[in-house]
């Protein structure tokens, strides 16, 4: 099962609520978090990983429920452990734990919370610099780029280690 620990703001949103939660629910990638920022009318979860600080900016376009929200980070976490040249195996391990469902969840660290505040912010300024470009903007790629840009991101409670790296150091030896 995932567990998404969302800000009030993104539960209000998708108008969900808390999902009870099993004891002793882990999976190798730990919790993900959630919150909701708006660019330009368009509404956009920024979704950071807890261990590895690994962040994923969704466009709620298409994801107007907690469920589509789910679906979507777990093929765009599939997708950018492949794309950081793991092996498919690794990527359907961390998918297959997946499977149960979604847990929604509060926030419950401030950590994260910040770390997710500042990358909003980056994500906001590329957004400003791409949009200013005057080129074309393919919004169905346009996000995997971001997801790159921002995980170049050194992070202080990381010890400066930037989420790619740590995503790919905590998968190592899996499959």
């Amino acid at each position: 099962m995932l567990t998404l620990r969302c800000t009030k703001k993104l539960v209000k949103y998708l108008d969900t609520g808390p999902t009870p939660q099993p004891l002793h629910l882990t999976t190798t990638l730990g919790d993900w978090y959630a919150n909701l920022f708006n660019y330009d009318g368009l509404d956009i979860a920024m979704c950071v990983n807890s261990q590895t600080r690994y962040a994923i900016p969704i466009s709620l376009h298409d994801c107007d429920s907690a469920q589509r929200l789910y679906i979507a980070l777990v093929w765009r976490v599939r997708d950018a452990i492949r794309r950081l040249g793991l092996p498919d195996t690794v990527a359907n391990h961390i998918v297959n734990e997946y499977r149960g469902g979604l847990i929604i969840a509060p926030t419950a660290d401030r950590s994260v919370l910040g770390t997710m505040n500042d990358l909003i912010s980056l994500c906001e300024h590329y957004l400003d610099d791409l949009c200013g470009s005057g080129r074309t903007i393919d919004w169905k790629t346009v996000w995997y780029e971001f997801e790159d840009e921002l995980n170049q991101t050194p992070h202080k409670p990381l010890g400066y280690e930037r989420g790619r790296e740590r995503l790919v150091e905590l998968l190592q030896g899996i499959g």
